[in-house]
């Protein structure tokens, strides 16, 4: 099998950094407007606004804060 083959088939075009850069740039743009056009919907007394990039442990215990806040 000739090497551009193989090399193909170990590393796909879209998987480059370059593509998938974009297309998260993409997926971020589309699915932000629509999250920001689902919350003005609703009652913000009710929203939770949360750092995804935080643990899970660390997440549970800012719910529960806020959860206590509120009761």
């Amino acid at each position: 099998m000739p090497q551009d083959t193989v090399d193909r088939l170990l590393i796909r075009p879209e998987d480059l950094p370059e593509h998938v850069t974009n297309n998260v740039s993409q997926y971020r743009g589309t699915m932000l407007r629509i999250l920001e056009d689902h919350m003005a919907d609703h009652d913000q007394q009710y929203l939770l606004e949360l750092d995804a990039n935080q643990t899970v442990q660390v997440l549970e215990k800012v719910c529960h804060q806020l959860f206590t806040e509120i009761s």
